[in-house]
C-alpha cells in the first residue's frame, strides 16, 4: 500500500501541474511491446510480445520544446527455452504494468521530434508458465507472480523518437531501459523496445 500510496502521489503532482498550463495538448497511443529481462542473473532469455495502451498530455515549453507525461498499461516479461540432457524446458513470464514516463519532448523538424526522460512503474500483477518435455517426461504448469514476490515499484530511462504520418497521428520507436531491478538479492530489470501509435485528440 506504501509503493501505491507513492506512485499515486508521483501522479497527482504531475497531473495538477498539467491542469492549468496554456496550450495544452492531449491525447491517446497504443502499440506493441518487445519485452525482455536483463541483468547478471538472467540467462536464456527471449523476447516476449506485449501491448502498451494509454494517454498522454502535452506541455509547451516553448517553438520546439515540451514536456509529455504520460499514463501507460504496459506488458512486460521474457521467454525462456533451453535444453539440457534431452530435456526441453520453456517458460513465460508475464507481468503487467502502470508506467508513468515524464519525458523532456524536442522538435526537430515539422514531422520529427526526439524525446527522453525517467519514468516510474507499478507493478500490476502477472504469471509464470512452463513446461517440461524430454526424457519421458512431460509436465507443465502455470504460477502467479505475487507483489511480495518482486520490488513492484521501479524507475527507469525512456528514450526514443517519432515522426508524423498525418496532422493528428505520429508514429514512434522507443527503448525503455529498467534501472531498478525485480529483487532485492539478484540483478534483473525490465528492458523493452516500443512501437507506438499517438492519436493526437488536441495539439
Amino acid at each position: 500500500m506504501k509503493k501505491v500510496f507513492i506512485l499515486m502521489t508521483i501522479l497527482s503532482v504531475v497531473f495538477i501541474g498539467v491542469l492549468p498550463a496554456q496550450g495544452l495538448g492531449y491525447g491517446v497511443k497504443a502499440g506493441l511491446n518487445l519485452a525482455n529481462l536483463t541483468g547478471d542473473d538472467v540467462e536464456d532469455s527471449k523476447i516476449k510480445l506485449g501491448a502498451a495502451i494509454g494517454g498522454f498530455a502535452i506541455i509547451p515549453l516553448g517553438d520546439k520544446l515540451s514536456v509529455r507525461p504520460e499514463v501507460l498499461f504496459t506488458q512486460k516479461g521474457a521467454k525462456y527455452k533451453e535444453s539440457e540432457d534431452g530435456v526441453d524446458y520453456t517458460g513465460k513470464s508475464k507481468m503487467n504494468w502502470l508506467d508513468i514516463p515524464i519525458l523532456a519532448v524536442y522538435q526537430v523538424a515539422d514531422a520529427i521530434s526526439a524525446f527522453v526522460g525517467p519514468y516510474f512503474d507499478l507493478y500490476l500483477g502477472g504469471e509464470r508458465t512452463f513446461k517440461i518435455e524430454g526424457d519421458g517426461v512431460s509436465f507443465e504448469g502455470d504460477e502467479k507472480i505475487e507483489g511480495d514476490d518482486i520490488n513492484s515499484l521501479g524507475f527507469g530511462l525512456i528514450f526514443g523518437g517519432a515522426y508524423g504520418v498525418a496532422e493528428n497521428i505520429d508514429v514512434e520507436a522507443r527503448i525503455a531501459l529498467g534501472l531498478t531491478s525485480l529483487h532485492e538479492e539478484e540483478t534483473v530489470k525490465n528492458f523493452g523496445i516500443q512501437v507506438n501509435a499517438n492519436y493526437y485528440l488536441k495539439k
